[in-house]
């Protein structure tokens, strides 16, 4: 490694400014370590190709990960539910299924290209899984912030069912991150706060 530059690469659902939140970090990640000539890879969604090509046109170092029949499917269905429910039900059937894609695909970019690290920043949630594992070089994820609880009002505001398959989820949680262990495996997670750092425990 030494007088080479470190070859990275980004493994995200989405990075895209226009979507906004937290979609946006890997899209800055990659553009600015592009930006200071790094040797930097992207695998993300189909989704983001139109902004992505505008962004950085004839770039060859981004891969994505088409849509499914799965996804769309999951995404009607998603339509009909509450948000937050959504997310964590068929959002996250989605999502297993496409970071099973971008395994694959990142398996092949390390052997192909040497790849140094792998990095992981989104979602930013620390009780999400991961299956960023055993890709042949060290993953790295985050930065995470989470472990959030919403006030008392918020709660009540809930009907009976989403609030009994938020607790569902969370509870879930600590199972789902042995069946799916990237983020236990992870060579390195970042945190933002202690209280993120205590959700990643729990």
């Amino acid at each position: 490694m030494t007088g080479e530059a470190l070859r990275v690469l980004i493994v995200s659902e989405h990075a895209s400014a226009r979507f906004g939140g937290e979609a946006a970090l890997p899209l800055h990640y990659f553009r600015v370590l592009r930006a200071r000539g790094l040797p930097v890879w992207l695998v993300t969604h189909a989704r983001t190709r139109d902004e992505l090509s505008q962004l950085f046109p004839g770039e060859t170092r981004i891969r994505y990960v088409e849509d499914t029949p799965l996804a769309r499917a999951m995404w009607r269905i998603g339509r009909r539910l509450p948000a937050q429910v959504a997310y964590f039900t068929v959002g996250f059937v989605s999502r297993f299924a496409t970071q099973l894609t971008q395994r694959r695909i990142a398996r092949e970019l390390v052997r192909a290209h040497r790849i140094d690290v792998v990095h992981q920043p989104m979602p930013v949630s620390p009780r999400e899984p991961s299956m960023m594992y055993a890709l042949g070089a060290p993953v790295l994820i985050g930065p995470m912030n989470g472990g959030m609880d919403y006030p008392p009002a918020f709660h009540r505001a809930r009907g009976f069912l989403e609030r009994l398959l938020l607790g569902a989820g969370r509870f879930s949680a600590a199972l789902l991150n042995r069946l799916m262990p990237g983020k236990r495996r992870a060579a390195m997670l970042l945190v933002a706060n202690e209280r993120t750092r205590g959700a990643c425990r729990a």
